[in-house]
């Protein structure tokens, strides 16, 4: 019997298969962990005592700066402040109104997420071809995206069931791993912050 797995909030097929095998088995296991993975990642929380700073200089289509209209582009542009580090991984998620997450950075055109430190970083990049750019779309309402910077990579390889977003090397067990020790022992370096983007019809 064929069977898949559905997202309930958002309704996105996040799996199918045309029967219960090995193989079967351990791609429902996989994308369960790569689930998993993603919420951990959007609900971490900053430090006490951080080694980095993530500053936000700009948000284009953010709630704070007026929000967007559909067909908009987005763009968010920041620092990450840090005395004693030359360089943090980045990672940014989208956490939707539906419930999905999604990782935005690295992707196919920046796999590389490793950013010097006390310089300015836009993301899309202003050069990005067209086909790369954050467009306002439906449903109409409000996302969150939540920036990580941390010491060691947390990006996701394979983050989406469309295959477009290409993380790390890392292994998603090994990436698991990094998010548990990021929230609970506190030896990774790390920062987070979260903008509001806003949608409207018109």
């Amino acid at each position: 019997n064929s069977f898949r797995i559905v997202h309930t909030q958002s309704s996105r097929i996040l799996g199918s298969w045309s029967e219960w095998n090995n193989a079967s088995s351990q791609e429902f296991l996989a994308i369960l962990e790569r689930e998993k993975a993603l919420q951990e990642l959007a609900n971490l929380k900053s430090p006490g005592k951080r080694d980095y700073k993530i500053e936000i200089t700009n948000a284009v289509g953010s709630k704070d700066n007026g929000g967007a209209i559909l067909g908009d582009e987005l763009r968010i542009e920041f620092i990450i402040r840090s005395k004693q580090e030359k360089s943090a991984y980045v990672t940014i998620l989208v956490y939707g109104q539906d419930g999905s997450i999604t990782q935005l950075f690295p992707n196919k055109y920046q796999s590389d997420n490793k950013i010097p430190t006390n310089t300015d970083f836009a993301f899309p990049p202003p050069v990005a071809p067209k086909k790369y750019k954050l467009i306002a779309s439906n449903p109409v309402g409000e996302d969150t995206l939540v920036v990580i910077a941390s010491d060691s990579s947390v990006a996701l390889e394979n983050a989406t069931p469309q295959g477009i977003y290409i993380g790390s090397t890392k292994s998603l067990s090994g990436t698991k791993g990094i998010t548990l020790q990021l929230d609970k022992s506190g030896k990774v370096k790390y920062d987070v912050n979260r903008i509001i983007f806003e949608t409207r019809e018109k």
